[in-house]
C-alpha cells in the first residue's frame, strides 16, 4: 500500500472512532437520564409509603381512643 491509501484509511478510522465516541456519549446521557427518572420514582414510592404508614398509625390511635383501648405501637 502506498502512503496516501494508508493516510486515507487512518483518516476514515479516525472519523468512525469519533462517530462511535459521540454515540457512546449520547447513550451515557440517556442512561443517566433514565436512572435519574427511576430514582425519582423510588423517592416518590418511599414518600407515599411513609405517608400511608403515618395515616395508618393516626387511624389506629383514633380507633383506640374511640373504643377506649390502648395499643402499643413500639413493638
Amino acid at each position: 500500500m502506498d502512503s496516501i491509501r494508508i493516510l486515507k484509511r487512518v483518516a476514515d478510522f479516525e472519523l468512525r472512532l469519533r462517530i462511535v465516541h459521540s454515540k457512546l456519549d449520547e447513550l451515557l446521557r440517556l442512561q443517566k437520564r433514565n436512572i435519574d427518572k427511576i430514582m425519582e420514582g423510588f423517592r416518590c414510592i418511599e414518600k407515599a409509603f411513609k405517608i400511608n404508614c403515618k395515616a395508618q398509625m393516626t387511624m389506629s390511635e383514633q380507633l383506640d381512643e374511640a373504643t377506649g383501648m390502648i395499643t402499643d405501637h413500639d413493638c
